[in-house]
């Protein structure tokens, strides 16, 4: 019955994003079949999600090299995360240096289309980059983690989805996919003026609008600015940048950005 009604949530949550799902439970299927299995899913916009507790150590090889290949991944399980017998594959291919397991804490979705907060039992992670954070905790502490390698990408949550409510399964589902399939068309270098760096975040005045620069490689038509707040990444505002000169081989964008009143975020 919990197969049956996960496939239904992830159902409804893919379906949205011109997905089909199938859940599949293969405990004793060995590491041939699981390599001719995950090579099915290497087109452009296919990816596999894993919801097990371990790998075994065939599995966990034929993961590796479905990754090597350009997999794209959605990994959640809490016993994944602290196991012992899996460690060298989440520092190898996920980064993750060590897991600290809390209990029904609050977590909070950091790139939700639809922000939300909820309770589940999960660890929260260290781990080194490329790997970003996805969620955090009541502490601050990085739950759940992004990857992009340039040559395969994971979405990790350290938890097991089946603690989730649909209203929060569904859209969480959602980001994380579309986290794994986005296209990234350019790279900009921004350029800030009088502004102070605090870790990642940018510190702008509050009470006078900062001018945002954007340098981009051609060809690019439209470039447009998104504002989070941290340490949420609340997204605060967003709107288009004006094209306002050309360089060699690059074009340059501006806006201005007035941070919102505190309050709003």
């Amino acid at each position: 019955a919990e197969k049956e009604q996960l496939q239904v949530l992830f159902g409804r949550a893919l379906g949205g994003l011109g997905l089909e799902v199938d859940v599949a439970d293969l405990p004793d299927e060995d590491e041939a079949f699981y390599d001719v299995l995950l090579g099915q899913y290497l087109e452009d916009g296919e990816l596999v999600m894993w919801l097990g507790d371990t790998m075994d150590p065939g599995v966990e090889a034929a993961f590796r090299r479905f990754l090597g290949r350009g997999g794209r991944l959605l990994l959640a399980s809490a016993e994944f995360a602290r196991t012992l017998k899996n460690r060298t594959f989440r520092e190898e291919m996920l980064g993750i240096r060590a897991a600290h397991p809390v209990e029904g804490t609050a977590v909070r979705g950091l790139y939700l289309r639809q922000p939300a907060a909820f309770e589940v039992d999960h660890s929260w992670l260290e781990f080194a980059a490329p790997a970003r954070p996805l969620l955090l905790n009541a502490n601050h502490q990085q739950v759940g983690l992004r990857l992009d390698t340039g040559t395969y990408r994971v979405v990790f949550l350290p938890f097991d989805l089946q603690q989730l409510e649909e209203a929060v399964l569904v859209p969480l589902i959602e980001s994380s996919v579309a986290l794994l399939r986005q296209q990234v068309v350019r790279e900009a270098a921004l350029e800030l003026e009088s502004v102070a760096q605090v870790g990642e975040a940018l510190v702008v005045p509050p009470d006078r609008a900062a001018p945002v620069r954007a340098v981009v490689a051609d060809p690019v038509e439209s470039v447009e600015l998104s504002v989070r707040s941290m340490p949420w990444l609340l997204q605060v505002a967003t709107g288009p940048m004006q094209r306002v000169e050309q360089q060699d081989g690059a074009a340059v964008f501006e806006a201005a950005f007035r941070p919102p009143a505190p309050g709003q975020y």
